[in-house]
């Protein structure tokens, strides 16, 4: 009896050994988890390179906002009057 059942252990072991050849759901996601990997990586370096340069346009942009604006120049009439 004992035999018996360490023969259909074995079988079982083979059997499940082959189907985990076999199976390939594994390997998929874990290519499908490397390539989301590699174009997070890209996304966050084309940020950081993009960044910078709005980041130094709206600085600025700001310095250029932050002056007084100019008075009107003296031969300029306000107000449409003679």
């Amino acid at each position: 009896m004992r035999n018996n059942k360490f023969r259909i252990d074995i079988v079982r072991v083979v059997d499940i050994v082959k189907r985990f050849k076999c199976e390939e759901t594994g390997a998929t996601a874990i290519e499908y988890g490397l390539m989301a990997g590699l174009i997070s990586v890209g996304i966050i370096t084309g940020a950081g390179a993009i960044g910078g340069s709005i980041e130094q346009t709206f600085t600025e942009i700001g310095e250029l906002l932050q002056g007084p604006p100019e008075p009107p120049s003296a031969g300029l009439k306000l107000g449409g009057g003679p």
